[in-house]
């Protein structure tokens, strides 16, 4: 099948961050391809989006990725043959294993979506930076959306940036995940209980790994501890 190599690309560089270079968890290395969509799971961030392919199977990621970033055709053919995809320019032909079995966990997505506010990624790009890598620490390793405002401390230092609209839930976002999702055009949410869904209108979704009551009354515990000391923004 013919394909436009930088629209194919576009796609998986819109779920890549749900990628790792080495597999953690169940294929979490891989691109999954099945029904005309690509997903991607790791253990902070989950990711699909609608791809024009017809393939069924999984690919490693980053050698896929990087192939299609040097070839300088516009389109490619791509075609199965048994356990491998090829992929083929007008001088160059790249085969990668097709692993035809599916061990990706798939999340539920679907559900009421609310419109976010536009500043909401640009905040969480400067509160991540207040959030703790100590992962014994879990509730510092998260960024906090409540209500009207996002704020994250590392035991060392607090910021609090505050929102025009307010969510639904009061929640944690692993910082990990969700510094992983910033900088795509992500525009509705829905918080689930062990996931956060940002998605847009074209199909593209994002899931960050997050956190509901059960941590929270800790997290309050934690940062006001700290709040006298520490300024905020």
């Amino acid at each position: 099948m013919k394909i436009n190599r930088k629209e194919l690309l576009g796609s998986l560089l819109s779920v890549s961050s749900g990628v790792t270079k080495k597999e953690i968890t169940g294929q979490s290395n891989s691109f999954v391809f099945g029904n005309r969509e690509v997903r991607t799971y790791s253990n902070d961030i989950v990711g699909s989006c609608s791809v024009p392919l017809g393939i069924e199977g999984v690919v490693v990621g980053h050698p896929l990725l990087e192939t299609l970033k040097k070839l300088p055709d516009e389109d490619l053919d791509l075609s199965v043959d048994n356990d491998k995809l090829v992929v083929k320019g007008k001088r160059r032909r790249v085969t990668f294993l097709l692993d035809k079995e599916v061990i990706m966990p798939k999340i539920n997505t679907l559900g009421d979506y609310f419109e976010i506010d536009p500043e909401f990624f640009k905040a969480a790009e400067i509160v991540c930076d207040c959030a703790s890598n100590d992962t014994s620490k879990l509730v510092l390793c998260c960024v906090h959306w409540y209500s009207d405002y996002l704020e994250a401390m590392d035991g060392f230092q607090y910021i609090r940036y505050w929102l025009s609209k307010d969510n639904e839930k009061d929640v944690l976002i692993k910082h990990q995940g969700l510094r992983g999702i910033i900088d795509r055009p992500l525009n509705l949410c829905r918080i689930a209980d062990n996931w956060i869904h940002f998605c847009n209108n074209d199909g593209l979704t994002l899931s960050c790994r997050s956190f509901l009551e059960r941590e929270l009354h800790r997290h309050r515990s934690d940062s006001g501890k700290d709040r006298k000391s520490h300024g905020t923004t």
